[in-house]
């Protein structure tokens, strides 16, 4: 390896997750919890730069930041989501394999809290690593996905244009999966945690084409 070339160090203790304040919290270690430059080395010893906060525990300032993006997120997609229950959409087909309707807000409930969570850990062990472009990158993607995330209701449901919808379904879809790789190069864990949104995401793509494609 080029003496120049950052390297993973494994630092003690081990680097966790913990959000008590959360719905729903996580606990586990991963290898690499630091970068280490060449600037931090000293002969053939690496020193590596060591959190003073002994770890990499989510910052309650971060994930409150995280969960009200995610709360804006979902109150705007809430407003044009009301449409559900208008004449129009109970007229359209739909496929056989759509879930019930009361399974829609358990799910998004669920995954918002997860992106709350699992982002502010990325953001954090970002920062903890001094690693400022690749935090100002992530934060930009995570906004994007989350304005393509609101955007989708007001698509479908508000202004009932279809195949536009699928587009922007599709779209959110690849904004998830990058979003999901941004989070597991920076936490492995967390990045885990977030693939049942990228999951999701993607499902309601295919979901969405097959009602246009129904009702075209």
């Amino acid at each position: 390896m080029n003496a120049h070339t950052p390297s993973p160090i494994c630092v003690s203790p081990p680097c966790s997750i913990s959000a008590p304040w959360s719905p729903w919290s996580i606990h586990a270690t991963h290898p690499r919890c630091r970068r280490v430059s060449a600037g931090e080395r000293s002969g053939n010893r690496v020193r590596p730069r060591v959190s003073r906060r002994g770890g990499c525990d989510v910052k309650p300032a971060t994930v409150l930041g995280t969960t009200a993006a995610t709360a804006v997120t979902a109150f705007a997609g809430s407003l044009a989501s009301r449409e559900a229950n208008s004449r129009w959409y109970r007229s359209l087909r739909k496929p056989s394999f759509q879930p019930p309707a009361a399974a829609f807000p358990i799910v998004w409930t669920a995954l918002y809290a997860d992106i709350a969570v699992t982002s502010a850990a990325a953001i954090d062990e970002l920062t903890e690593r001094r690693e400022l472009g690749a935090r100002r990158k992530y934060v930009t993607a995570l906004a994007v996905n989350l304005v393509l995330n609101g955007s989708w209701s007001w698509v479908f449901f508000k202004a009932g244009r279809l195949v536009p919808a699928t587009v922007v379904a599709a779209l959110l879809a690849a904004s998830s999966a990058d979003l999901v790789r941004r989070t597991a190069d920076a936490v492995p864990l967390a990045g885990a945690a977030m693939s049942p949104y990228a999951a999701w995401t993607g499902f309601a793509t295919v979901l969405s084409g097959r009602i246009a494609q129904l009702n075209g």
